[in-house]
């Protein structure tokens, strides 16, 4: 058996072959990929669309399927949502603060493409059970082929390098250093409940997001846009992780941001939001308090702030399940074995 992925996660029998760029045409990286697909029992591609690479995975799949209906083609991390952001941007729309509210452009034209998928050998990998349950209705895809692959810590080796470069830098940390709050990201980010919770918590509050912020903040919460260098510094070096979910979004985000933190034993603390618990074990890996609830998010934070031996626990807890759950070969058995498994049934 062979199966050709596009993805670098390893697995077993899977030949890697990432879809061509360096300023090819799409309908030469096309060409390039079908031709390396043409000995392939089944293909991994990317669901994850992007207008900058032209939707190419997508139109691959689509061809693969046409050409090939008795071979399986598995989408990875289809996180889709109706509208363009990049449309958004192309028409400057106005975003409201503190909140990443979906596209408004291009809602139409995104269905329609996205129903161009419809195929009995076409597979759609979604990262929560959430979206299992919703996206085949949404979407129109049958159920029967809406997989739940949860995500794994695909930032995390960049993480640790980052982590281990600032210690070398800075040396040890006190044992008694101020304990800081780092929120971080701009994909589904909604910061309100973190904002109204802040003049409540115990300690600095850093939110570093291209997101419009409010012009008046808690005199602890220091909040804007940052570089990519003070992001990593932020984002490694903060004891406590705080990912600040849309709680009603029709997908699931985050992932890679609290997977990341976790696997460096950090203490994280996101709320509700599709895919949260299909990622993170309420009081054993992290905290999990309620949407939309700014005091219960206080608590939740204040818990984690004063006590010391609650963050080593759900901190080593969370770097043993994302080494077991969330690595990459972890993620690879997941994705390829729907894959393998579609091939042997036929």
């Amino acid at each position: 058996m062979q199966i050709l992925s596009t993805s670098t996660v390893p697995g077993d029998d899977v030949v890697h072959h990432r879809m061509a760029s360096g300023g090819r045409s799409l309908r030469g990286r096309l060409s390039a990929w079908l031709e390396r697909a043409a000995d392939a029992d089944a293909v991994v591609l990317s669901g994850s669309v992007s207008l900058g690479t032209r939707y190419d995975q997508l139109i691959a799949a689509r061809t693969f399927a046409t050409r090939y209906p008795d071979r399986p083609v598995v989408l990875a991390d289809c996180t889709w949502e109706p509208g363009s952001r990049a449309l958004d941007r192309l028409f400057r729309t106005q975003r409201p603060v503190a909140v990443d509210r979906p596209a408004r452009h291009g809602r139409r034209t995104t269905r329609f493409a996205i129903g161009r998928l419809r195929a009995p050998n076409i597979h759609c990998c979604v990262l929560s059970s959430e979206e299992g349950r919703s996206f085949p209705g949404f979407w129109g895809i049958d159920p029967a082929n809406v997989h739940v692959t949860p995500y794994w810590a695909s930032n995390l080796g960049a993480l640790q390098a980052a982590r281990a470069s600032y210690e070398d830098a800075a040396g040890e940390q006190r044992d008694d250093a101020e304990v800081l709050v780092f929120a971080g990201g701009d994909s589904l980010r909604d910061y309100r409940p973190l904002l109204a919770a802040a003049e409540a918590v115990r300690a600095p509050v850093r939110i570093a997001t291209r997101l419009p912020v409010p012009d008046r903040l808690p005199s602890n919460v220091t909040a804007g846009p940052v570089s990519g260098e003070e992001f990593l510094r932020l984002a490694v070096g903060a004891p406590v992780a705080v990912v600040p979910l849309v709680p009603d979004a029709l997908r699931s985000g985050g992932q890679k941001t609290y997977l990341g933190a976790m696997g460096l034993g950090q203490t994280v603390i996101v709320p509700g939001a599709p895919g949260v618990l299909d990622h993170v074990r309420p009081d054993v890996t992290g905290l999990v308090p309620a949407a939309d609830d700014a005091d219960a998010l206080a608590d939740a934070v204040n818990a984690a702030v004063g006590d010391p031996a609650l963050r080593e626990r759900l901190g080593a807890a969370a770097q043993a399940d994302v080494a077991e759950r969330f690595s990459p070969q972890a993620y690879g058995e997941r994705l390829y074995g729907i894959a393998r498994s579609l091939v042997e049934r036929g």
